[in-house]
């Protein structure tokens, strides 16, 4: 195989998820620390990819082919980040997750939900986790659940 081939293929096996998350600042702030990653048990992830993209126009609307993309494959636009993210994991079956910087507190954890432990949705619905769900976390609980449904942005 040749070389460009196989470092796309380790490339494409090496990250299992993604997480982007927005500064919504303009322009950003490049002085701002990145957010650590961490695996909490690599037999459940064995890669996980963080991106801090700044300078996005958050009041940006998801471009009409994209909602109805959306919308056929039974998904709800919500906002133009997560839309992005729902259509590449749509498209290539890369699941993602976007998350606010500013609102992520500590490292950005994946790990095991913990006995009694709960998670509010974007659709409002509150869903009881078992100890076998897999969660992206930060140091104040559940952001999301892993390659599926996220939290609402916390205040």
């Amino acid at each position: 195989m040749p070389e460009r081939a196989r470092t796309r293929a380790r490339s494409r096996r090496a990250v299992r998820s993604t997480t982007a998350c927005a500064d919504d600042r303009a322009g950003g702030d490049r002085d701002r620390p990145a957010r650590q990653v961490e695996i909490e048990k690599t037999e459940d992830c064995p890669n996980y990819a963080g991106r801090v993209m700044t300078g996005l126009d958050l009041r940006a609307r998801t471009p009409d082919w994209m909602r109805e993309k959306l919308r056929r494959s039974d998904v709800r636009s919500i906002h133009p980040v997560v839309d992005v993210t729902n259509y590449v994991m749509l498209e290539l079956g890369q699941p993602m997750h976007a998350f606010d910087l500013a609102r992520i507190r500590g490292a950005v954890r994946v790990r095991r939900a913990r006995a009694g432990e709960s998670l509010r949705l974007l659709n409002n619905q509150l869903v009881q986790l078992s100890t076998s769900d897999l969660l992206i976390t930060d140091d104040s609980g559940p952001l999301a659940l892993a390659a599926s449904w996220a939290a609402p942005r916390r205040k």
